[in-house]
């Protein structure tokens, strides 16, 4: 029994209400047309000529949000929201430990997670979940000559084995943009 109770508390130390699900490989990320709700308050992560990337959290009991993670696509005039992204290409870092932080010189950390659970798993949810909190990137890249969209959640913390980083293919996310 002892056991079993370890064992869903690592699980939920990674944040998540559900385990994550094995799906075929397939495209690098999934996506409903769906833009954030007239109520929520989204929060700009990126924008540039093609493309802006909102975060939309949990909100207050007083204003609830819808959380999620969504793409507008500028030539089209179109809204996704980004479902799952690949794990393909995936790094997986963890919450750093009180010993890090303070060699860091920084705070630990509110909430625990460690994605590295994800590994054997072709895809993740979006936004991330910690242990009491939605993830979103603090840093996203585009790199055209990669054909990717990088997305880096913890790097702020400059803390080895902190940072995960998630891969979307331009190409995948431009095809969803063009077909909604």
């Amino acid at each position: 029994m002892k056991a079993i109770l370890i064992v869903t508390t690592c699980a939920c130390l990674a944040g998540c209400s559900t385990p994550p699900t094995k799906t075929e490989a397939g495209p690098t990320v999934i996506a409903t047309a769906a833009g954030p709700a007239t109520t929520d308050k989204p929060r700009m992560l990126y924008e540039d000529d093609e493309i802006r990337i909102v975060h939309v959290g949990f909100g207050s009991s007083a204003s609830p949000e819808t959380p999620g993670f969504y793409v507008f696509g500028k030539r089209n005039q179109k809204w996704i929201r980004v479902d799952k992204v690949s794990l393909k290409d995936a790094v997986l870092g963890r919450n750093p430990t009180f010993e890090e932080c303070r060699v860091a010189g920084v705070n630990p950390p509110s909430v625990g997670w460690d994605f590295r659970r994800l590994r054997g798993h072709d895809y993740v949810e979006l936004p991330l979940r910690t242990s009491g909190s939605l993830l979103s990137p603090d840093r996203i890249e585009k790199n055209e000559h990669e054909g990717s969209l990088i997305l880096r959640f913890g790097s702020r913390w400059r803390i080895p084995h902190v940072e995960t980083v998630l891969v979307i293919a331009l190409g995948d996310l431009r095809r969803l943009l063009d077909d909604q």
